[in-house]
């Protein structure tokens, strides 16, 4: 019962993000440059005058995983629960 769980929980995580995709980014092109600033360090992007974008890019990607991580890890760990 514990790989269904798994199993349900990896769904609704994966369903959660493919939904809040479109809340938190325009198009794929602000994805990547999301995922750009991750991989930047601060201080490169305090020098060139990115540090806001850097850090509200980095608190979207950040947001963006959250947001499937934690609904599909409380199914899983609920419906394993439930089974007992």
């Amino acid at each position: 019962m514990i790989l269904v769980a798994a199993a349900v929980g990896f769904a609704v995580g994966i369903g959660v993000m493919v939904l809040t995709f479109r809340v938190l980014f325009a198009d794929r092109g602000e994805f990547f440059e999301c995922v750009r600033y991750v991989f930047t360090p601060n201080w490169l992007s305090l020098i060139r005058g990115e540090f806001r974008a850097d850090y509200l890019g980095t608190l979207k990607l950040t947001l963006w995983f959250l947001s499937g991580i934690l609904p599909g890890g409380l199914a899983a760990w609920a419906l394993s629960r439930l089974a007992g």
